[in-house]
């Protein structure tokens, strides 16, 4: 059974959701690990608060792999696949007595604190607002746009004045830092999450043809429908034209590939330097290189691509160096590596809320690395 199918009958049969095959399929997957005589109900009650349950989880985990060093690599997806089950369901089943004993060398003068919401909104005329400092409501009027805040700290743009709204177009910009995430409301209804890192510039009002907005880093989409105003991203060398859709961009300037996913409705997808274009379906990701065609993965980890919206990372079978760089982006940290394999992969779900020290203890549990963390930089080593 692969992990993502794990997590989901687990996370239904918690919720009360599980259907009589998915608890079918779920009983017969704990019965094939062998836990002994106790219940899958039982076990899932106790497990958070027993050392022993959870040195049974592994110890069944690794009897199920031969030692043979051809099987290392198995092992360590196991091993995985277990730490991301304790950390994803909601019935409290965690690593926590597990990591107990262990500790990080650390030498740090500030304590290293998850990201929050924070940015930057930069105006028409150059003026900048830190807008975690701004209170509720109105922030600034500018063209006929009321600019404000409201009581979930979401950017909101509305038209206050239509007749002045339609004169000359002004550009806005919204960025956030590493260790910030923010969300905004256009004047035309789209939502939009941004991830730390990022920037999106937009007029403050959208022209009579068409709605176009810019994007450096990750943002997730939610376009209010207009057939006849069609939504448009600039990422990098791309283009993505939708009408009404759910849509999650990543397109960091120092990732290797942009993935456009899509959850709902349709998108196209332009290359801005081959010509190539390709309309994607939902449940489709679509991996854009540089100076190179386009591809389409058909069954990309859809759970992993907006994770980051949802509160938490989630690392499927990933490198260390693709996992460290969203952990410097989220902690406001930078990386060093020092004689380590940066291309030995990793799985796991970690909430975002947790601190530094317990993400990389969790990994260090994993995998074949170790972490030193001096003051904001992250030593990772064999």
């Amino acid at each position: 059974m692969k992990k993502k199918r794990l997590i989901y009958l687990i996370d239904q049969y918690c919720k009360g959701l599980a259907g009589e095959k998915e608890q079918q399929e779920l009983d017969n997957w704990y019965n094939q690990v062998d836990y002994g005589t106790q219940g899958l109900k039982d076990w899932i009650k106790t497990t958070g608060n027993s050392q022993a349950l959870i040195d049974q989880l592994y110890n069944n985990f690794k009897h199920h792999v031969k030692t043979h060093q051809t099987r290392v690599r198995k092992l360590v997806r196991l091993t995985a696949i277990a730490a991301s089950l304790l950390l994803l369901i909601t019935c409290s089943i965690v690593l926590n007595d597990l990591l107990k004993k262990q500790s990080l060398p650390q030498t740090v003068t500030a304590p290293i604190v998850p990201g929050r919401e924070q940015a930057v909104l930069t105006l028409a005329n150059g003026q900048k607002i830190i807008l975690d400092a701004q209170k509720t409501g109105i922030i600034y009027n500018q063209n006929g746009v009321a600019v404000s805040k409201n009581d979930q700290g979401q950017l909101v743009y509305a038209i206050s004045n239509r007749q002045e709204a339609e004169g000359k177009t002004a550009f806005n910009s919204i960025e956030t830092p590493r260790g910030g995430q923010y969300q905004v409301k256009l004047p035309d209804g789209t939502a939009i999450w941004l991830n730390a890192a990022t920037k999106l510039t937009y007029p403050i009002r959208f022209s009579a043809t068409e709605r176009r907005v810019q994007l450096s880093g990750e943002a997730y989409f939610e376009v209010a429908p207009n057939k006849q105003h069609p939504f448009t991203v600039i990422s990098g060398n791309q283009e993505i034209q939708v009408l009404g859709t759910h849509f999650n961009v990543n397109a960091y300037e120092n990732e290797e590939s942009m993935r456009t996913t899509l959850l709902e409705g349709s998108v196209k997808l332009s290359s801005l330097v081959t010509g190539q274009w390709s309309i994607l379906k939902p449940g489709e990701q679509a991996v854009v290189k540089a100076n190179s065609p386009f591809t389409i993965d058909h069954s990309p980890d859809i759970n992993q691509a907006i994770s980051w919206k949802n509160g938490y990372f989630l690392f499927d079978d990933m490198d260390i160096k693709s996992i460290m760089k969203v952990i410097s982006r989220w902690y406001n940290v930078d990386v060093i590596y020092e004689n380590v394999d940066q291309n030995e992969t990793f799985g796991g779900s970690f909430s975002r809320d947790k601190p530094i020290s317990e993400i990389l203890q969790n990994l260090q549990s994993i995998g074949k690395v170790h972490f030193r963390i001096t003051n904001r930089t992250i030593i990772v080593t064999n």
